[in-house]
């Protein structure tokens, strides 16, 4: 009787011993789920925030342009096709460069974008419209 006994207690404390290992694991495994949920939360917030900027700076292009097509709505048919040949001339200027790293044609574009060839046809024709008043 005494070893069934012994048998029994024993595996009431296997049991026991079973469901206090079950919660200290339950524990670690929710201490690291909470961390890994963090980690996650912040890597989120710094996606949202590059999405932000990302966003402002496309709005921010678009705006340009705009500001652009603005300024050729104001422009005469002559200053419209100078500006149609200045294009022209980028265009094959591309065409025949064929850059070979992408990176490289990517900066010679956004240089060629920067170049203020609105501002200096208005400016061209501002000086023609005095030039033409002083008659």
């Amino acid at each position: 009787m005494d070893s069934i006994k012994k048998e029994v207690r024993k595996l009431l404390m296997a049991g026991l011993g079973a469901a206090a290992e079950g919660v200290e694991k339950g524990d670690a495994l929710l201490e690291k789920l909470a961390e890994k949920g963090e980690e996650t939360l912040k890597q989120g917030k710094i996606k949202n925030e590059e999405l932000k900027r990302t966003v402002k700076e496309a709005l921010k292009g678009d705006k340009e342009a705009d500001s652009v097509f603005e300024s050729v709505k104001k422009m005469s048919a002559e200053q419209i096709q100078a500006l149609k040949a200045r294009i022209e001339e980028v265009e094959q200027g591309l065409d025949a460069e064929k850059p070979e790293d992408g990176e490289a044609a990517v900066a010679e574009a956004e240089e060629a974008a920067e170049e203020p060839v609105a501002e200096e046809l208005n400016e061209e024709a501002d000086a023609e419209e005095a030039a033409e008043e002083d008659k």
